[in-house]
């Protein structure tokens, strides 16, 4: 029998997650694109994020590795470790590769203070647009079922258009029927994406879609065609409330 969130969160307490997102971290520690070095750029967001308060879960949404080996994933992993010890669950974006990810990283569903976050692979190795598998659909139709906690999706490509015409390109292929499959269940309250390198926050289905700055270089928005932003990094706080409604905003590294 399912509890509802009152019974499951007497304390009252909230759960703050952690978003960080296209990392793009590279073997070479100095490297980097756009004028901005991978490695350093996420040190500072690990930094600045955990100077404020520690999280009870960090999420990463994927393109964590730009040279895609088993030592990039390691050196992100010991990273985050320098700044949280808490739980960390990862979805592999467009510019991952299955096999090194899953050696490192995991995908697991988190149940926390009365909430459920779940993981979705929207990547197939070396593509650029984002697909949810009919195994995917499958999946998520079976675990959503199966628990009606407040629950948090999460995966890598946006699900929607979010205006900026090159990016859209490349969001979900069946992205409408993969938020029709979320609009089923009333305990969803949000899917929560990276890939786009710029924050964004919308309504679809009812279903509250949310994408945030990558931790390095930061594309413009409402743009036709590829062009580079010159904000600075970023990150997304969500306090999930014990109430099953969600708080968030986006904040960014300031210049010293």
């Amino acid at each position: 029998m399912h509890t509802h969130a009152a019974e499951r969160t007497k304390d009252g307490t909230s759960l703050w997650l952690l978003h960080i997102t296209d990392n793009h971290l590279f073997t070479d520690l100095s490297e980097g694109r756009h004028g901005v070095s991978s490695f350093d750029a996420f040190q500072q967001v690990l930094a600045s994020a955990t100077a404020a308060r520690k999280p009870d879960l960090v999420v990463d949404t994927g393109d964590i590795a730009h040279d895609r080996t088993r030592e990039v994933y390691e050196m992100f992993m010991s990273t985050v470790r320098e700044f949280v010890d808490c739980p960390l669950i990862a979805t592999p974006g467009n510019h991952d590769l299955d096999e090194p990810f899953d050696q490192v990283l995991s995908r697991e569903t988190v149940t926390m203070k009365g909430w459920q976050i779940v993981t979705v692979d929207t990547h197939i190795d070396d593509t650029v647009s984002g697909l949810v598998s009919q195994e995917e659909l499958n999946r998520l139709e079976v675990e959503l079922g199966a628990n009606d906690s407040p629950t948090l999706v999460v995966g890598h490509h946006p699900a929607a258009d979010i205006g900026c015409a090159w990016i859209d390109a490349h969001r979900i292929d069946n992205g409408d029927e993969f938020l029709t499959k979320l609009q089923t269940y009333r305990h969803v309250k949000g899917y929560l994406a990276g890939h786009v390198h710029q924050a964004f926050e919308g309504h679809v289905n009812g279903i509250r879609l949310m994408t945030t700055p990558s931790t390095c270089w930061q594309f413009k928005t409402d743009s036709d065609s590829f062009a580079v932003d010159d904000l600075r990094a970023g990150w997304r706080w969500l306090e999930l409330r014990a109430d099953g409604e969600l708080d968030s905003h986006v904040e960014r590294l300031v210049d010293a």
